[in-house]
């Protein structure tokens, strides 16, 4: 369904807005996948928690997080290697990306796209997703940043805070392996893991989380 068509389904058909939120979610949860007018994107969002904070799509928010940036329709997930070195694991994982956004978000192969840098980015892979209603989606539920993120605190997703600890803790653990596979690093000399962020709030939920 066009989400624009329903929207204005749901406003000619009822007064009240009651039933127009329950002619919404009815819909969403019957369709197949949401669409733009001319039907050349596709997304399915999750609406029922479970599926919302899915471990995979949890660890997914926490790539995001870390290599992801969201402007207006598009995000881009960037990711490469120093000198070139390994760039051929980089394309290994982000088609392996590539393949579970599509699959967890329902993105038609018309929305997403992989691209290797030009010029002085030829060390890094761009993966490219452009659909309004999954960037809206990602900002409103998970609480990821349009525009630059650096100026706006990164932080966990409020959305666990509805969790007791036991479930929240599992849930984090998806978030900051993605996190980590974005934005950590690991030294094999001294075996140390790294993590890096320009974000204070986050800087100190993920001591908090690492120390307990």
């Amino acid at each position: 369904f066009p989400i624009e068509f329903i929207r204005i389904l749901s406003l000619t058909l009822f007064n009240n807005q009651d039933l127009q939120k329950k002619f919404l979610s009815d819909l969403f949860l019957e369709s197949k996948h949401i669409t733009d007018r001319t039907g050349s994107t596709e997304f399915k969002p999750p609406m029922l928690l479970k599926d919302i904070i899915n471990p995979l799509r949890i660890y997914d928010v926490g790539v995001s997080m870390g290599d992801g940036s969201l402007y207006g329709r598009t995000q881009t997930i960037s990711d490469g290697a120093n000198d070139g070195k390994d760039l051929n694991l980089t394309e290994r994982y982000m088609k392996k990306l590539n393949n579970v956004k599509r699959d967890i978000w329902g993105l038609s192969d018309k929305s997403i796209h992989l691209r290797l840098g030009k010029k002085d980015n030829k060390n890094m892979y761009k993966l490219f997703i452009q659909n309004k209603f999954y960037v809206r989606y990602m900002n409103f539920v998970y609480g990821l940043p349009i525009g630059d993120k650096l100026k706006q605190n990164l932080q966990e997703p409020r959305i666990l805070e509805i969790l007791d600890e036991k479930d929240k803790i599992f849930l984090l653990r998806f978030l900051y392996r993605g996190l980590m596979d974005s934005d950590g690093s690991f030294n094999k000399t001294s075996s140390t893991a790294n993590f890096w962020t320009q974000s204070p709030l986050l800087l100190k939920q993920a001591k908090k989380f690492f120390n307990d």
